[in-house]
């Protein structure tokens, strides 16, 4: 991820999680509390497909992305745990929503809860250079950054001109100030 690229995401696996927690229920906090593996778990309730088991098992909780970091998907299952055990201590249920934070120094997740929702926060160093996958593999996602038109311009000329960024590229009512919405993968 270069420097410059966008440091919040969700992403298609954390959008999938997402849908998958708007009703949050025992029998998913069991599955997840139960499970060996997290993606075992991801793969039966739709948030993965098989071809992305990789990714989750050898890059993100293995040791190809921040191999010197131990117990990630212990930290990401109990960050889980208990946005699921927030939410189902209310007669109705808020729904759980996830966003990825890369870019700070330790890996770790934060839970907050609102008047609406329990957000689960995953905080990460960035994953190592290379890894953007393919432009046909993007998508606008519903985060937006503002900025000053440099930074905008920064974080636009990051990507590979494939990835069609200057059309997300928006105006604001601010002499100098832009908008920009957010690719996801």
């Amino acid at each position: 991820m270069p420097e410059s690229m966008f440091l919040i995401t969700k992403g298609r696996i954390l959008t999938n999680a997402d849908k998958n927690l708007r009703h949050p229920t025992h029998g998913l906090y069991e599955g997840l509390r139960s499970a060996l593996k997290m993606s075992d778990n991801a793969k039966v309730t739709d948030v993965i497909v098989e071809s992305d088991r990789s990714h989750v098992e050898d890059e993100f909780f293995g040791k190809k992305w921040w191999p010197e970091i131990p117990h990630k998907e212990d930290i990401v299952r109990e960050g889980y745990l208990k946005a699921m055990k927030l939410s189902l201590a209310h007669v109705t249920q808020k729904p759980i929503v996830t966003y990825w934070i890369a870019g700070v120094p330790k890996f770790e997740v934060m839970v907050a809860e609102s008047d609406h929702q329990i957000t689960l926060f995953l905080l990460t160093p960035k994953p190592p250079e290379g890894q953007l996958p393919a432009a046909e593999h993007s998508y606008p996602e519903n985060l937006w950054v503002v900025a000053t038109e440099e930074r905008i311009a920064e974080i636009r000329d990051s990507y590979p001109a494939a990835y069609g960024m200057t059309a997300l590229e928006e105006n604001t009512t601010t002499r100098g100030i832009k908008c920009l919405q957010a690719k996801g993968y």
